[in-house]
């Protein structure tokens, strides 16, 4: 389910909305991306706009008519789009040698992404999956944490809800928490995982290769779908993935927690 939250900037008149997307397991991702997309839009305009008047029924239905034609759009746009074709092979090569082999020279941008997600449901019939691990520092474990924290480009903080930490450490929360963003495709016996950190799309994660990246790994792997997962529940996982260029992704639009 998504996630919205209403976060008060109290330097700006009205308010600051912020949206985040939450998990799904084993869906369509065409509905599932349909209903995130008309959905937020249709909260936050009606928010932003009943700060003016209320928002009557009639109103709601002609902004739900008008985000679902733009959805038709965005969509027709994602299908229509060229992912790079070694990652529908994939489907097909059940070694991991082979897999990598196939990867060697390839790149993701955020929109074949995107149109990847959609395409190996329509065209292949993989179901999509989305987790999000979240792993914060530990030594604020037993200070109370807001609700929501959000540090804004100019790195003022702004929460919610109540805490017993200074923005200094709201701030270290933020810069140094461990987020694993894990996307599945699967088919019957068959999965393909692809993963990425907030570190390792912002070209930190020194470990591996030092520009931004996602990791691939897959049932050709000699590793279970459960044990993969259960490797993200830790603080530092250990996992052997394939590592493949991502650029257009903006680690910017994430600093809410």
């Amino acid at each position: 389910m998504d996630k919205y939250y209403e976060i008060e900037d109290t330097n700006n008149p009205g308010s600051f909305y912020g949206v985040s997307d939450g998990t799904c397991e084993y869906v369509n991702p065409v509905y599932h991306f349909a209903q995130s997309f008309i959905n937020t839009r249709l909260r936050v305009t009606i928010a932003l706009m009943n700060q003016e008047r209320a928002v009557s029924s009639l109103v709601e239905a002609v902004l739900k008519r008008q985000f679902l034609d733009e959805w038709q759009e965005y969509k027709k746009t994602v299908l229509n789009h060229s992912v790079p074709q070694e990652f529908f092979q994939l489907f097909d090569v059940h070694k991991k040698k082979a897999q990598a082999k196939l990867l060697a020279q390839s790149t993701l941008t955020l929109e074949d992404f995107q149109a990847f997600i959609f395409q190996s449901w329509e065209d292949y019939g993989f179901k999509f999956s989305k987790y999000v691990f979240k792993h914060n520092p530990i030594e604020f474990k037993g200070n109370e944490h807001p609700t929501v924290i959000h540090k804004k480009n100019d790195n003022e903080i702004i929460t919610v809800g109540s805490t017993d930490l200074s923005d200094a450490q709201l701030k270290s929360i933020i810069d140094k928490r461990n987020i694993i963003v894990a996307n599945f495709f699967d088919k019957e016996d068959q999965w393909h995982c692809l993963f990425l950190t907030y570190k390792s799309i912002s070209g930190q994660e020194l470990d591996h290769i030092n520009a931004p990246h996602m990791h691939y790994i897959s049932n050709s792997f000699g590793i279970s779908r459960s044990d993969v997962i259960a490797n993200f529940k830790r603080t530092r996982y250990s996992l052997d993935s394939i590592h493949i260029p991502f650029t257009g992704y903006n680690p910017m639009t994430d600093n809410t927690i």
